[in-house]
């Protein structure tokens, strides 16, 4: 029984490890700003793309210093008319963790965030987050976000109010450590089986 009880806790253990990845732009080498359209429609990190989602590569977003600055570092950008779209380069899902936003306008503005968008459309609305002017908040977590295709960040205020994103945690399971944890278990129940034979 009490070699059952480690076998399953250690696969359970196993089983939570994942791939976590944090994305920054920082790698970007951009200094100052930089649209999705003058970044080739998008930006790749690891194992993630940023672009402007379902509407295409634009000249309103992007990754810049600066205005909507987070912590002194390049960040990714939108304005009303130039969503931001995160998903993995291989298609696969993923958990949103956490994130840093700031609202760059003076002015008070909400920011809409959706998931598993479709073509034409921006996916299921998960939140929506209220910014006073000048706002900044760090290490965000928003629910919802787990085990999505893509996630979407837009803002509906049409005066070319500007959100800042940054430091965004992303997870994915890795499926060597779930195969071994299966391994693991199984050998273990195989072998308190054979022994209590």
């Amino acid at each position: 029984m009490k070699t059952g009880i480690i076998a399953i806790t250690a696969t359970i253990l196993l089983c939570g490890i994942a791939q976590a990845d944090l994305l920054t732009a920082n790698d970007s080498g951009v200094t100052g700003w930089s649209t999705w359209s003058a970044l080739g429609g998008g930006y790749t990190e690891g194992d993630y793309t940023v672009n402007e989602g379902p509407y295409g590569a634009a000249s309103n977003g992007g990754i810049r210093t600066g205005l909507g600055d987070i912590d002194g570092t390049a960040h990714f950008y939108m304005t009303d008319s130039s969503p931001i779209a995160f998903q993995r380069t291989d298609g696969g899902t993923f958990d949103l963790t956490s994130l840093s936003i700031a609202n760059a306008s003076a002015s008070a503005n909400t920011l809409y965030i959706y998931k598993n968008r479709v073509s034409g459309s921006l996916g299921e609305l998960v939140d929506e987050i209220s910014f006073s002017g000048n706002e900044v908040k760090t290490d965000l977590v928003v629910s919802g976000l787990t085990g999505v295709e893509n996630v979407t960040f837009w803002t509906s205020t049409n005066n070319g109010y500007l959100f800042g994103i940054d430091n965004v945690s992303v997870a994915v399971p890795e499926p060597a450590t779930l195969g071994l944890a299966v391994v693991f278990g199984g050998g273990i129940l195989f072998v308190r089986r054979i022994f209590m034979i």
